[in-house]
């Protein structure tokens, strides 16, 4: 993936825009027990990072848990895992920095159109703003996100596409096509035509064009053929920068020509997903001490892949990307704070995206 690219030499104007993106966020699971038991509360889950995310133009994170209320939980999809946060966690949102939200990903119709509506409003009422969803058919238009920053227009979509493969009926499926069905609200799904159709209906109202896509396979260090195949058209249709999740890993970052791709940037705020049994932290259910004893000490080994993730910040002035960096993130447990929080490699400093000391290029 490595290429080099001379836009990145150009000088910085005062004028350019600084945008933040990071990974996945839920605050369901292990930030809401740790919450509701007093250990660390939703604020102090992300008080390492807001710092650094406050000192971007915008901050963007896929949101990947639905706010929802006990009530909601009746009307459910079948499968699982299935997300569902308590809305008084949007503040700590807030409290971090963040501007904006995707909400293109597989979990945002686990509770049907009624959760995801009390998403969308939870949002407004905090002054958060949002992208990737439709209403109507599943194929329908979506209404893009446009943000003006310093005289910089940039428009914002977002798709899912997660494919599953069923070894046992030796065919694969579309999980967010799934999850969405018949429901006239949702996560906007990909196809080559809704892409199309959508980026050139906001092509001349913007300078900058931002996808999110939730894409990939779960657990995988290396994007798929069916990530890079997504990845080409996309650019091929004058997209900037498109931004991915879903893997809950890290995966590699390339740039052609002035674009830019991050095929995963891994879990923000999430808590470990391989190599750790999370059945017991969701689902109100009420873990045992040894239960969380046992994720403290999971994670402490700092060997799990989904506990590493990266603040990806672009700079961007007329309609070109001029400059990228990350600067890495390790989930960990802090014991002074009682929290299991990203936060920043020790003497770590920022890396510039496919330079001489960038390993993920």
């Amino acid at each position: 993936f490595k290429v080099y690219f001379t836009f990145f030499s150009l000088m910085i104007d005062v004028s350019s825009a600084t945008i933040d993106f990071v990974g996945d966020i839920s605050f369901d699971g292990i930030q809401k027990i740790f919450n509701n038991m007093g250990m660390c509360s939703y604020n102090d889950s992300l008080r390492s990072v807001a710092p650094i995310l406050r000192q971007s133009d915008l901050a963007v994170g896929n949101l990947e848990s639905p706010y929802g209320t006990k009530n909601m939980r009746k009307n459910h999809f079948w499968g699982k895992p299935r997300l569902m946060a308590d809305a008084e966690s949007v503040s700590a949102l807030r409290f971090a920095g963040f501007d904006i939200l995707g909400l293109a990903n597989n979990h945002q119709n686990d509770y049907g159109e009624e959760s995801l509506n009390y998403t969308i409003s939870t949002l407004r009422r905090t002054g958060l703003k949002w992208f990737g969803v439709n209403y109507g058919k599943a194929d329908d238009p979506q209404r893009p996100l446009i943000v003006k920053v310093k005289g910089r227009k940039v428009g914002f979509l977002g798709y899912c596409n997660v494919i599953h493969n069923d070894m046992s009926a030796n065919s694969h499926f579309d999980t967010c096509r799934r999850r969405r069905g018949s429901l006239l609200a949702g996560p906007a799904i990909y196809s080559p035509q809704s892409a199309s159709r959508d980026i050139n209906r906001l092509k001349d109202k913007v300078d900058v064009i931002i996808v999110a896509m939730h894409w990939g396979a779960e657990g995988s260090l290396k994007p798929n053929s069916n990530q890079t195949k997504i990845n080409s058209y996309l650019l091929s249709l004058g997209v900037q920068l498109v931004i991915g999740s879903h893997p809950h890993v890290l995966q590699p970052h390339q740039m052609t020509g002035n674009t830019l791709t991050a095929f995963s940037l891994g879990n923000f705020l999430f808590g470990p997903c391989t190599g750790f049994p999370l059945k017991g932290f969701y689902y109100d259910r009420k873990p045992s001490k040894f239960l969380i004893k046992k994720l403290i000490q999971h994670t402490m080994r700092g060997r799990d892949p989904s506990l590493f993730s990266r603040i990806l910040r672009i700079t961007i002035n007329k309609c070109v990307v001029q400059k990228a960096e990350y600067l890495p993130l390790q989930t960990k447990y802090n014991f002074k704070t009682g929290c299991l929080l990203p936060e920043q490699y020790p003497r770590q400093t920022w890396i510039e995206v496919c330079g001489r000391n960038d390993i993920h290029c």
